[in-house]
C-alpha cells in the first residue's frame, strides 16, 4: 500500500515565520509532522509514500534526505500549488493508477498513529475516517445509509444519518482508484482545476461508496492557521504523550 501526502500549498493564514513554512515542516513536540507520517506509515504497513509538493518544495525535500527518508519517499511537482487542491491531486494522478490500494491524506495534520493504521486496515477498499464526536467550520462528512455521500464546510444535518468531521484521511481502492483518475482529467479538462479534491470525491461517491472508519475519541488536528497550532501544541501534543 502507498500514501498520497498533499503537502503543496502554502500556509497564508499563518503570521510572521510559519508564512513562510511548509505547513508539512511546522515542528510539534520537535519534531516535524513530516517525520511523524512517516513513522506512522510504518506502524500502518504502509510502504512508500508519495509527497505532492508545490511551495517550497526543496526544503521539503531536504528534510526527507536529513532523516534517511529518501528511499521510502517519492515526489510530484505541482507547479499550480497557489490554486486549490484538486490540481494537486491530478499531479498524481498515476499513482491512483497504480493497481493497488492507496491512502490519500492531507498533510497538515497531528494525530494519533492509531488512526492510521485502523483505516490501512479497514476492511472495506473505500473507507474515510469519520469523527462524529468533532464538527466545527471545516471539511464535514455527511453519512446516509452507512456510507459517505458528501463532502463539504456548509454541510447540516438535514438529510443525513451523521454528520461528523475527519481529518482528511481516506483509504482508496484500485478500481476507485481509476476512476478517481479518470474523475480529475475529465474536471481540469472542464476548467475545474481551482476546486478542492473533496469535489472530485463529492462526484466519486455515488460509485464507489466509501465506509466510514470511526476514531471519535482520538486526538487529532488539522493544523490551518494560529490557533490550530496552539491547540495542537497544548492539546492535541500531551494526549499523545500520555496514549
Amino acid at each position: 500500500m502507498e500514501a498520497i501526502l498533499l503537502a503543496a500549498g502554502q500556509g497564508k493564514r499563518f503570521q510572521g515565520q510559519l508564512a513562510d513554512l511548509p505547513k508539512v515542516l511546522i515542528e510539534v513536540g520537535g519534531e516535524a509532522l513530516l517525520d511523524r507520517h512517516l513513522r506512522a506509515f510504518d506502524a500502518a504497513g504502509v510502504g512508500r509514500a508519495t509527497v505532492v509538493v508545490g511551495f517550497a518544495a526543496e526544503r521539503i525535500r531536504e528534510r526527507v534526505r536529513a532523516i534517511g527518508r529518501a528511499a521510502q519517499v517519492s515526489f510530484v511537482e505541482n507547479p499550480r500549488f497557489r490554486e486549490g487542491s484538486l490540481y494537486s491531486l491530478f499531479c498524481a494522478r498515476e499513482r491512483l493508477r497504480s493497481g493497488d490500494a492507496c491512502l490519500l491524506m492531507d498533510a497538515d495534520v497531528l494525530y494519533a498513529p492509531e488512526m492510521l493504521a485502523r483505516l490501512a486496515d479497514a476492511p472495506h477498499p473505500c473507507s474515510v475516517l469519520f469523527d462524529a464526536d468533532f464538527l466545527d467550520e471545516e471539511m464535514k462528512i455527511g453519512l446516509r445509509g452507512g456510507t459517505a455521500r458528501a463532502l463539504g464546510k456548509k454541510l447540516t444535518a438535514d438529510g443525513f444519518d451523521a454528520l461528523g468531521r475527519g481529518p482528511g484521511f481516506y483509504r482508496i481502492g484500485p478500481e476507485a482508484g481509476l476512476a478517481l483518475a479518470r474523475i480529475l482529467e475529465d474536471m481540469v479538462a472542464d476548467g475545474q482545476e481551482r476546486l478542492e479534491y473533496e469535489d472530485a470525491l463529492n462526484v466519486l461517491f455515488p460509485t464507489h461508496p466509501f465506509h466510514p472508519v470511526p476514531v471519535g475519541g482520538l486526538p487529532w488536528t488539522e493544523i490551518d492557521h494560529a490557533a490550530d497550532l496552539e491547540k495542537a501544541r497544548t492539546v492535541i501534543w500531551p494526549r499523545l504523550q500520555s496514549r
